[in-house]
This record gives C-alpha cells, structure tokens and sequence, in this order.
C-alpha cells in the first residue's frame, strides 16, 4: 500500500502545474549577471551551450522538457534563451529539485520504518517481500543489496547514503 503511494504521489506530481519558488530580487541579481557573462547581440540573448557551460559548476542542468519550454531556435538553428525566459527556466528547475528531495525523503520514510534515520536488513528484506510473493530471500542478496547502498559503510543505509543512489540511478526521474 505505501509503495502504491508514493508511485501515485509522483505520477501526479508529474502532472499538475507546480508554482515557481520565489525568488528575491538579490536571486534574480545575480541570475542576471550569470546570463550577462554569456549573452550576445547586446545581452539580449544566449546560446543555450554557454548557458549550460555556466550553469553546471552550480550542479544544474537544464533538461530537454525545459529547453523545449523556454528556448527557441534562431535562424541559424542555434538554440537560444531570453534573460526572462533564462530565469524562468531556473526558477522551474530549482523548483523542480526541490519536490524530487520531497518525494525521495518521503519513500525515504516509508522505508525506515523504525524512524532511526536509517534502512536496515529488516527493511530490505520487508521490501523484497513486498515485491515478491516468495516470503524467502537469499540473506547474501539481501545483504549484497545493503552493502551497495551503504557508502559510508556504517551498515545501515543513511539519508545521504539514500538520496545519492536515487540520484545517481534516477530512480525518481521526472519525465520532464
């Protein structure tokens, strides 16, 4: 039941508008001068490479759904982006990131049933059981499993240790 849950909390996230965060107008300063150190044609607009090029030290990336809502083509073929359209894309993505943390944190706790912080051997195994009608698992899957989400070795897979596998396999990845 909690696994059907949080599969149709996400699906209809994926589907209802999201509003945009609010940023203040010290955000959006400094989002400007990050699109004026790659704009052309007297800082109208910029060349969706460079923006990308700018953006990826600051770990964002703007998908292909985005692209495809806030930029256009130029003659030339050239993909491109207004300033405005430039700060919209980032306010949706930023916005975007932050309900992918929400419905990780929320599968999250429904995995930690003990409320420790952590997902432990009776959760895998809970889980397992709940995907499969075989009540027995090979403990040395079960523990396989544990020791590759477990990256800090602690023996218990931890927050950290769980949003980076769900980033790293896009598990929760929006079809946007």
């Amino acid at each position: 039941m909690a696994t059907e849950e949080l599969r149709d909390r996400i699906r209809k996230d994926n589907l209802i508008f999201r509003p945009q965060p609010d940023l203040d107008e010290n955000d959006i300063h400094n989002l400007k001068d990050v699109f004026k150190t790659v704009a052309e044609e007297g800082g109208q607009v910029a060349d969706v490479r460079s923006i990308q090029k700018v953006l990826k030290p600051l770990d964002l990336k703007l998908d292909d759904l985005i692209l495809k809502k806030y930029a256009h083509y130029n003659r030339t073929g050239l993909m491109q982006m207004t300033e405005q359209n430039f700060i919209d894309a980032i306010m949706y993505k930023l916005h975007s990131k932050k309900f992918y943390e929400d419905d990780c944190k929320y599968g999250f706790q429904l995995l930690d049933e003990e409320n420790t912080g952590s997902i432990g051997k009776k959760s895998i195994e809970r889980l397992c059981s709940a995907r499969s009608r075989d009540k027995n698992h090979d403990d040395d899957l079960i523990d396989e499993m544990l020791q590759e989400g477990d990256k800090d070795e602690d023996g218990q897979i931890n927050w950290n240790d769980f949003l980076f596998h769900m980033r790293s396999t896009n598990i929760l990845a929006k079809n946007n």
